[in-house]
């Protein structure tokens, strides 16, 4: 029987199954990682939406119902759709180029709710001229009819680990 690494921990529920069962067995150990892939490409998608400046693609990525927020660093908490969407049109505005490597990507997926916590490594063009910087990110996503959109959005500064002081 083939086990996949992120089907191990059903590992037992494999290996009391045989014959023709196996193959259902593999469908149920496989799909855990199938929603996490859901949530990589959504917040993928949303990372894109942010680099194209378009409010329109920004729109796509998040839902606009409840109590959805918005934490850029050093700006005030953006609670609501509203004012959720009007941070990016400020951002939009005043920026003319972004663009983003995601790293230390981590997803946790729990029913309908999963969570991206992650470092942005970003470099951009604005009206106050150019700049790069690394942030901490993380990332809510609400599923409902099949699709993960965003609730949340918080970013933080992030120090290096190499940087730290340790008293």
């Amino acid at each position: 029987m083939i086990v996949e690494p992120a089907a191990a921990r059903n590992h037992k529920i494999g290996a009391a199954c045989a014959g023709a069962a196996r193959s259902v067995v593999w469908v149920l150990m496989s799909a855990p990682d199938e929603p996490i892939e859901e949530v990589r490409r959504a917040n993928q998608a949303f990372y894109r939406a942010f680099e194209s400046l378009s409010l329109d693609r920004m729109d796509e990525t998040w839902w606009h119902d409840g109590l959805v927020v918005c934490v850029h660093p050093g700006w005030p908490l953006a609670v609501g759709w509203l004012a959720v969407r009007e941070t990016w049109r400020t951002i939009f505005r005043n920026t003319s180029d972004i663009s983003f490597e995601v790293t230390d990507e981590r997803i946790d997926v729990r029913g309908e709710l999963a969570w991206v916590v992650c470092v942005e490594h970003l470099s951009s063009r604005s009206v106050q001229g150019e700049g790069k910087g690394v942030v901490l990110a993380t990332n809510l996503f609400r599923r409902e009819e099949g699709a993960w959109r965003l609730v949340h959005h918080h970013t933080s500064p992030y120090l290096a680990p190499a940087e730290r002081v340790l008293n």
